[in-house]
């Protein structure tokens, strides 16, 4: 998936947040649910972790995975960019049904990724619309760091990452449910 198709399908993601508002999301469960289970158990596993927050950053097992047998030796950026397409039709679906917990663990999976080629600012943008969507959704702090310093090397005013990270709020894990 080349980096045009990637910011094509940001855009799809993103214009589902902002008309998210305005549309049914019960009408979209069943699609949430094909794409919920077409996904990798592996991926459902990364993406499980994601939703409990059991880390605020991308901890070094997302980089490399490694295990005692070689068919398990995974690099995960690999595997990410392999499934890009899953894990965004997924978000899409996760966004259009409301389930804005699921689509903000699909934005902390891939936000590493996505930065790397160079596409994280969209993904940003989609982050940002989640949570003014659905303020109670959790995002990582890694998300909002990176949102304060994008504001910060833009020359936003001084202030306004504080304003950012203090909007966006980093809610307690206890308010975060399941992704089943």
């Amino acid at each position: 998936m080349n980096s045009q198709e990637v910011v094509v399908m940001l855009e799809e993601c993103r214009g589902a947040v902002l008309a998210g508002a305005a549309g049914a999301p019960g009408e979209y469960q069943e699609g949430y649910q094909r794409c919920r289970e077409s996904l990798s158990a592996e991926l459902q596993g990364l993406l499980q972790e994601a939703v409990e927050m059991k880390w605020p950053f991308v901890p070094e097992k997302w980089q490399y995975k490694q295990s005692l047998a070689q068919e398990d030796k995974t690099n995960l950026k690999d595997m990410i960019s392999e499934r890009l397409p899953e894990l965004l039709a997924f978000m899409k679906a996760s966004i259009l049904a409301g389930e804005s917990v699921s689509a903000a663990s699909v934005v902390f999976l891939v936000d590493r990724f996505l930065y790397w080629v160079d596409a994280s600012s969209k993904l940003l943008q989609i982050a940002k619309a989640l949570h003014r969507l659905h303020p109670g959704t959790p995002l990582a702090p890694q998300l909002v760091l990176r949102q304060a310093r994008l504001s910060v090397n833009t020359g936003d005013a001084c202030l306004k990452p504080r304003r950012v990270t203090q909007q966006l709020g980093l809610q307690s894990r206890t308010s975060v449910k399941p992704l089943h």
